[in-house]
């Protein structure tokens, strides 16, 4: 399994990276270049990708316990690649030398950057939000679509209901940086006390 979620990070980071939204990102064209000569690596990665998502600060929650997971948090220590890939990489070159390295931990952390990728993804966000994956309580769909733009959302727009994402497994919660919600609202979003936003909504 392991290997099978890192094949598809590779993936999803390798095509993603030829989307307009990096134009801004400096020597984006190096490292379009690099994916046509199928050498980006995960360093190539954490500079494109960090500088835009920030990535490295961010965190989903394990919805078993509540615990925050940072996926790419060793992108902030200045570490590339992160732990979960290094394993997925030994095990990827050597599956019966480094079975041991596809451990539980790895493989539920790469899990979570896989879906981190997904729901901090600009292009993908609407795609969820039809899907009913991504929603907010009392809000259309179109409306939320309106909403999330790379993570913040509108001061003037917020409210005490935050737009989240919640699966059987992870959670997230979309944060305003200048006013982010506290933990304790995160956790009370993403409970199983609450049913959830509206389906019934107009799509």
């Amino acid at each position: 399994m392991l290997l099978d979620i890192g094949s598809i990070v590779d993936s999803f980071l390798k095509s993603s990276i030829t989307s307009s939204e990096f134009n801004s990102i400096p020597n984006i064209s190096k490292y379009r270049q690099k994916k046509q000569d199928k050498k980006l690596n995960m360093n190539d990665y954490r500079e494109v990708y960090d500088k835009f998502y920030v990535l490295s600060s961010k965190y989903v929650y394990n919805l078993k316990n509540n615990e925050k997971i940072y996926p790419f948090k060793d992108w902030n220590l200045g570490k590339s690649p992160p732990e979960w890939w290094k394993d997925h990489t030994d095990v990827k070159h050597d599956r019966f030398q480094n079975k041991e390295k596809a451990t539980l931990k790895s493989t539920f952390h790469a899990l979570g950057g896989l879906f981190l990728l997904n729901v901090t993804n600009n292009n993908v966000f609407p795609y969820l939000v039809d899907i009913d994956v991504i929603g907010r309580m009392g809000n259309p769909k179109w409306h939320v679509k309106s909403l999330a733009d790379n993570d913040q959302i509108s001061v003037s727009e917020r409210t005490i209901d935050p737009i989240y994402v919640k699966t059987e497994i992870f959670g997230y919660v979309y944060s305003n940086k200048i006013n982010p919600h506290p933990s304790d609202v995160e956790i009370g979003v993403l409970s199983p006390a609450n049913q959830g936003f509206y389906k019934s909504w107009e799509r």
